[in-house]
């Protein structure tokens, strides 16, 4: 999900992509590489090149790495030179689908909390789902326990929980908790 809000003043006119080299039967692994162009109203040409890798198998990520970094979200919300994407199940929990806009998203191994924060509209209805490996325990949204629980679904050793958050304000800070 590529952020509008960052690009608001640009229009994107062309795109392309190519993948390094075909990705022989077996082999688990590609280098795509991404060549966004964008103009903005003065006639400024801006080139991002992104270079995404990609390997393992199975329906979930087991690491999500930016310009060479651990991140805890499969949605994107900034500008980025690297991503590797490793199939796999999880060992820590991450952001899999958000219907919003997302500023930050952090998981503290401290307190095995994962923060979402997330800007919109007050009163926009929203959905937010992650992928985790562990069970979870309280979720707050703003500083404030919510009631009625999740949407869970269990599919192996990997839980995926879905909310549904109403924006109580520009800037919601979403926090799963998680148990041991």
């Amino acid at each position: 999900m590529l952020n509008t809000k960052l690009f608001s003043d640009f229009n994107l006119i062309t795109g392309r992509y190519s993948i390094a080299g075909s990705r022989p039967r077996g082999l688990s692994s590609s280098v795509i590489r991404l060549d966004i162009y964008f103009i903005n109203p003065k006639n400024y040409f801006i080139i991002f090149v992104l270079f995404l890798t990609y390997e393992g198998t199975g329906r979930y990520f087991s690491s999500i790495l930016v310009d060479g970094k651990p991140n805890y979200s499969a949605v994107f919300n900034s500008p980025a030179r690297q991503i590797h994407l490793e199939r796999g199940v999880p060992d820590r929990p991450y952001l899999a689908d958000v219907d919003g806009i997302i500023e930050h998203v952090q998981y503290l191994d401290m307190d095995k909390s994962l923060h979402i924060k997330m800007s919109g509209i007050a009163a926009q209805e929203s959905r937010v789902t992650i992928v985790t490996p562990f069970i979870t325990g309280a979720i707050e949204i703003n500083n404030e326990k919510i009631t009625g629980s999740p949407g869970i679904r269990q599919d192996g050793k990997v839980y995926l929980i879905t909310i549904y958050p109403i924006l109580h304000k520009s800037s919601t800070d979403i926090v799963f908790h998680f148990q041991d």
